[in-house]
C-alpha cells in the first residue's frame, strides 16, 4: 500500500475542517451536545476550530475486532503508523457542529456544541498535530411530494414509535414530545432517535440514511428489532427466574419438612434408614431398571414419613427387593447333569419308589438338554413319612443346588404365597 503523504491544508479552494473522533457517540443535526476529550490531538482540533469559525467535524470509528482496531485508546490513531485505509477505520458520515463553549478541568476539556448538518468526509488528513477533513455537507431532505406517500410514511414512523414506547412503558415520552407537530419527517426521526436510548450502531444507521423514505424504513426496522430482542431477553430471564423460584420453593419446603421431622424426633432415624437403603442399592448387583424401581419406593418412603399408612408396605417391599439374590448364579449351573450320578443318589437314599424315581430322572434328563420353555413343577403326594421331603433333598444334591424347605401347612389362601395388592393396609409383597 502506498504511504500516506502529507496534505497541504493551506489551499484556498479547499476548506479543511478540524475533526474529533468520538467513541460511542453519534450526534444528530439541530441538537445541542456536549462531550469530554483529553487526548492532545482532539484538544488541539477544538482549539483550532475556536480560532476560526468554530466549526468542528465529529465522527466515530467502525466496529473492528481485529488486531488493527484503534478504538482502544482515543487519539491513538494519530501516533499509529499503520498503513490502513481511512475508509476502513472511520464511519463515512458524521456531523458538522459549531463549538459554543469549552470548560477546562486539568488535562480534560468539556466541549459544548450545536449540531448543524450531516456531512460525508471526502479526504482525511492526520499528518499534523490534529486531524482535518474535507466535507460534503448533506442537506436535510424534504418530505415526499405525494401527499398519500407523505402521510403513509409519517404514520408508519409514529406507529413504530408508539409500539416501542408502549412495550417499554415510555408512553410519557411519546405524549410529551409532540412529534406530530414536526412537519419534516426526516427531522422528526432525528428527534426521536435523540430521545431514545439506543446504541451507537443504530444511531449511525439513521445518520447515514439521507432519503426520507429510506430513513423511515431504517428507523422502523431498528425499533421492531429492538422489541424482538427484548422479548427474547425477557423470555430467557423469565425462564431462569421460574427455575430459581422453583428451587427456592423446594428449598423452603425441604427446610419445613426438616423442621417438622426434628420436632417429631424421628429425623435422625429416618434419614439414617433411607441413607442405608440407598447405600444398599448402590452396592446391589442388579440391572438399572431394578435399581430405579427400588429407588422409586425409597423416595416414596422418604416423602411419606414414618407414620404414613403406606410406609410399612414400602419399607417391607424395599427390604425384600434388597434381599433377593439378583444376578447370583450357582457354580456349575447350565452344565449337563450326570443322570447316572443322579440315579445312584436316588437309589442310595431310597428303596423302592420306582415310578417316582423314573419321573424325577425323566425331568432331570429333559432339563439338562434344553433351557427353552417353562420348567414344570413336580408335585409329590403321599402321607407323612413316605419320602417326599427326602426325594426333594436327593434331587437338590444330584443337581448341585442348595436345598430350601418351605412349610405351607395350614395355608388356605394362595394370596398368602403370591402376596396381597398394595391397596390393602398391612399387605405383604
Amino acid at each position: 500500500m502506498e504511504k500516506k503523504e502529507k496534505v497541504n491544508r493551506s489551499s484556498v479552494s479547499e476548506k479543511w475542517i478540524p475533526a474529533v473522533i468520538l467513541m460511542d457517540l453519534v450526534v444528530f443535526p439541530k441538537t445541542v451536545t456536549q462531550f469530554d476529550i483529553e487526548n492532545k490531538e482532539s484538544i488541539r482540533a477544538v482549539e483550532t476550530a475556536l480560532l476560526g469559525d468554530g466549526k468542528l467535524f465529529l465522527l466515530s470509528e467502525k466496529d473492528r475486532e481485529d488486531e488493527n482496531s484503534l478504538i482502544s485508546v482515543p487519539g491513538e490513531w494519530m501516533a499509529a503508523e499503520k498503513e490502513i485505509p481511512f475508509e476502513d477505520i472511520f464511519q463515512p458520515c458524521g456531523t458538522l457542529v459549531k463549538v459554543t463553549q469549552i470548560l477546562r478541568s486539568g488535562n480534560m476539556i468539556r466541549v459544548q456544541a450545536k449540531a448543524l448538518n450531516r456531512a460525508r468526509w471526502t479526504k482525511f488528513d492526520q499528518t499534523t498535530e490534529y486531524a482535518a477533513v474535507l466535507l460534503d455537507v448533506v442537506e436535510e431532505p424534504a418530505n415526499p411530494e405525494d401527499k398519500k406517500t407523505r402521510e403513509a410514511v409519517k404514520r408508519e414512523v409514529l406507529i413504530a414509535m408508539q409500539e416501542y414506547c408502549g412495550y417499554n412503558n415510555r408512553m410519557d415520552l411519546l405524549n410529551s414530545k409532540q412529534y406530530k407537530k414536526i412537519r419534516n419527517i426526516a427531522e422528526m426521526i432525528d428527534r426521536m432517535m435523540e430521545d431514545l436510548s439506543l446504541g451507537s450502531d443504530a444511531r449511525q444507521k439513521i445518520l447515514e440514511a439521507v432519503d426520507t423514505k429510506e430513513r423511515a424504513k431504517v428507523f422502523c426496522g431498528i425499533l421492531r428489532e429492538e422489541i424482538s430482542i427484548d422479548r427474547e431477553r425477557k423470555s430467557i430471564f423469565d425462564e431462569v427466574g421460574e427455575k430459581v423460584e422453583k428451587g427456592q420453593r423446594e428449598y423452603l419446603i425441604r427446610e419445613q419438612i426438616s423442621y417438622l421431622k426434628d420436632a417429631l424426633g424421628d429425623e435422625e432415624n429416618s434419614e439414617s434408614e433411607i441413607a442405608g437403603y440407598r447405600k444398599q442399592v448402590e452396592e446391589l448387583d442388579a440391572s438399572e431398571e431394578i435399581k430405579e424401581k427400588i429407588e422409586k419406593h425409597i423416595r416414596r418412603l422418604e416423602q411419606g414419613g414414618t407414620y404414613s399408612p403406606e410406609s410399612a408396605i414400602d419399607r417391607s417391599y424395599v427390604e425384600l427387593l434388597l434381599e433377593l439374590p439378583w444376578n447370583k448364579r450357582i457354580a456349575g449351573e447350565g452344565e449337563l447333569l450326570d443322570i447316572a450320578h443322579a440315579r445312584n443318589i436316588l437309589d442310595r437314599d431310597h428303596y423302592g419308589l420306582k415310578d417316582v424315581k423314573e419321573r424325577v430322572l425323566e425331568y432331570l434328563s429333559v432339563k439338562s438338554l434344553t433351557d427353552k420353555g417353562q420348567s414344570p413343577i413336580l408335585c409329590l403326594i403321599g402321607p407323612p413319612g413316605t419320602g417326599k421331603t427326602s426325594i426333594a433333598r436327593s434331587v437338590a444334591e444330584a443337581t448341585g443346588k442348595p436345598y430350601q424347605r418351605i412349610c405351607l401347612g395350614g395355608v388356605r389362601d394362595e394370596a398368602e404365597i403370591r402376596g396381597h395388592r398394595k391397596t390393602y393396609i398391612g399387605a405383604m409383597p
